[in-house]
């Protein structure tokens, strides 16, 4: 495994150290490598996303999907009611 030295401020290393205090990780260097993981996953998933949108706009939906899309949403919509209207209003109380 490489080594990479590097030089922290105090407050970077009590942040290090309540990191350690509260188990997010075993040691220091531990806490590094975790923190290092999280913010590489976090620009790894943005950058997924980048493309996702840059392909939706480099291949706008065509009117027949759209139109589709809109039948999908309206037949969900459609069932949904009738369950609604079967099993009474308050059935899909996430509260219950």
């Amino acid at each position: 495994m490489p080594v990479i030295h590097s030089h922290f401020d105090e407050t970077s290393v009590e942040m290090l150290d309540l990191l350690v205090e509260c188990g997010y990780a075993r040691t220091r260097s531990a806490a590094i490598r975790k923190a290092v993981a999280a913010a590489g996953e976090v620009e790894r998933r943005r950058l997924i996303g980048e493309q996702i949108a840059q392909a939706y706009n480099d291949t706008p939906q065509t009117d027949d999907e759209h139109d589709a899309s809109a039948l999908a949403v309206a037949a969900s919509n459609e069932l949904f009611g009738r369950l609604d209207a079967e099993e009474g209003d308050d059935a899909w109380d996430w509260r219950r």
